[in-house]
């Protein structure tokens, strides 16, 4: 006969201690005794039997109300204090809707030129997740309408890209626990800036301002983090980071470790053209140029920078794309301001690089 467990999965991952340990245990000894494990799938293959089956829509295993758990104050929820509610999942669930249909559009109206089939695409695109950015081409020369140039491959990954994220944003968690400043509502959030970023990147077309709107009728049960609009600005908006952001994470940790190494970080790859490293006293400085790929569209590009180190941990990075036509010269000139002094390059930098720099607090987390 044929014998049916069911249970949640996530009980033998954290949801209990030694739950795997205990699992695995319990399963072994089964297949002693000539049990043998199967699922439904495979039973039914075994024996021919393909049962009439009916899905009861608007249903869930983890609320009584339906579905209305990830949509509505319905009473189900997990953690939180007494007297909390879970109002804030209306307006939640409204500014995700309100930036998927737009997310649509866009994928739908740019992606129309680009792929035989947008959605088709789309659906495929889960094998250069699991193969890996260097599967990208491929799968852009099967689906595209035509011989892509460089920009349109470019273009063509960012869209599959914001249309993933469109889908994170509904995450089912997000709605789940008892309040929108918990860290997987946050995660939704992440999801809707990084969609919101390449939206913008792709079509010109600015979402940000709308979805705020939005969010910002999302209350939350703690004071401090008062609703979903100060919450993305507080918490979501630092975690946003560009690829010069990156790039000048990579340049301050070459620096301070004094190698400069072809690398792969944060779906970037990184290889030095050049780098000139100069050290007077406590100082050091260095400058150069660094080849940037974005690994997940293959995207290309250079920077020239500079990285001076006043004393331990004091950081001024400065890094751009323009004026590579003279990269040599400008290199030289820096270098012959560094040893005029301090106050010299600083001047030099300002001039060449403008007035914004990254310290050593821009270094980003690696969580």
């Amino acid at each position: 006969g044929l014998l049916h467990f069911a249970t949640d999965g996530e009980t033998f991952g954290h949801h209990r201690k030694k739950g795997a340990e205990i699992l695995k245990e319990t399963l072994e000894k089964l297949i002693n005794r000539g049990v043998k494990l199967t699922n439904f799938a495979s039973f039914m293959e075994e024996v021919s039997w393909v049962p009439p089956a009916q899905i009861r829509e608007n249903t869930s295993w983890s609320c009584a109300h339906g579905v209305e758990r990830w949509r509505a104050d319905c009473g189900c929820f997990a953690g939180g204090k007494p007297g909390w509610n879970q109002k804030w999942r209306a307006p939640f669930r409204e500014a995700m809707n309100w930036l998927k249909e737009r997310l649509d559009r866009i994928f739908q109206e740019e992606g129309a030129s680009l792929f035989k089939d947008p959605w088709a695409a789309l659906l495929d695109y889960v094998e250069v997740m699991v193969r890996g950015p260097e599967s990208l081409l491929p799968f852009l020369d099967r689906h595209s309408t035509r011989n892509l140039s460089t920009g349109e491959r470019v273009k063509a990954a960012k869209l599959l890209e914001m249309a993933r994220m469109g889908q994170y944003i509904f995450t089912s968690c997000g709605w789940f626990f008892a309040d929108i400043s918990g860290l997987e509502a946050v995660q939704n959030m992440t999801f809707a800036a990084r969609a919101i970023e390449l939206a913008r990147d792709i079509s010109g077309i600015y979402l940000e301002d709308g979805y705020l709107e939005r969010l910002y009728k999302a209350k939350s049960n703690v004071p401090a983090e008062r609703n979903g609009l100060e919450i993305y600005k507080r918490r979501v908006l630092p975690r946003r980071f560009t690829t010069k952001d990156i790039t000048a994470h990579y340049l301050i940790t070459s620096t301070l470790s004094g190698r400069f190494r072809e690398t792969r970080l944060f779906r970037h790859r990184f290889r030095p053209v050049k780098v000139d490293r100069l050290e007077k006293g406590a100082t050091c400085f260095c400058c150069g140029m660094v080849e940037v790929t974005n690994l997940a569209f293959q995207e290309k590009g250079s920077y020239l920078f500079s990285v001076l180190q006043y004393c331990p941990g004091d950081i001024h990075c400065t890094l751009s794309s323009r004026g590579k036509e003279r990269w040599e010269e400008t290199l030289e000139a820096l270098k012959s301001a560094y040893h005029l002094g301090i106050t010299h390059l600083v001047r030099e930098l300002d001039r060449f690089f403008g007035p914004q720099f990254y310290g050593s607090e821009s270094t980003i987390d690696v969580v």
